[in-house]
Formats: structure tokens, sequence, C-alpha cells
């Protein structure tokens, strides 16, 4: 199954078993969100981080970034600008790490929702 951007006309990979079994996680928590980010493969050191809701699996906001490598406070601090806060953040810990080189983490708090 794709799921789509914001913009239907930009479609994103298919999700795959691993972005599954994070996204069925991060229900099991409560997390209402899964932040997920993956290198942009058309731009180098481009990341884009998209927020998954955990009951649907849409995306219901995005963004980029550019570093040259992962760099978890960079993307905090971007994800608490917007009004996100994550898992990891909270308890200081990296990302977990997909097979596939992509990077999750629940989210607990999101624009307009209580924490």
């Amino acid at each position: 199954m794709s799921r789509f951007l914001p913009n239907p006309s930009i479609a994103v990979v298919p999700l795959g078993d691993a972005v599954h079994a994070a996204l069925s996680a991060a229900a099991d928590v409560r997390a209402p969100l899964l932040a997920l980010a993956y290198t942009n493969a058309d731009t180098a050191g481009t990341w884009v981080i998209s927020m998954l809701e955990t009951d649907t699996s849409d995306v219901r906001d995005y963004f980029h970034m550019t570093m040259d490598e992962w760099n978890r406070h960079t993307v905090e601090g971007e994800l608490r600008t917007r009004g996100y806060a994550s898992f990891a953040g909270s308890i200081g810990e990296e990302w977990t790490n997909l097979a596939d080189g992509g990077r999750v983490t629940p989210l607990y708090s999101a624009p307009g929702e209580d924490e």
C-alpha cells in the first residue's frame, strides 16, 4: 500500500514491513503519530521526515532537512518548532534504525492535541 504526502500527486514509497511494525508498536504505546525519516534518493544530503498517523498510516505532516549525516538533535529541534515531541527525544535516545536505512520514533504530542 502506498501512502501519500499532503499533495496526493507526490507519491511516497510503499510502506514496508518494518514501517508497519513500527506503526503497530507506536500504536501499542498509545502514540498518535510515528515520525519516519528517510534520505531523499533524488537529493544527496536531504532527509524527509514524515509524521504518520498510527491508526490510519496517513501522512499528517512532513518536512525536508539538509544534513550530510543524520543528526537527531537537529531533527528534534525542528519537530519541537512544529509542536511535536518524540519519545526518543524525551529520553535522550537515538531513533530506531530500520533495515532499509530509515529511522523511526513515536510522537506523543502534535499541534492542537493534548499531551
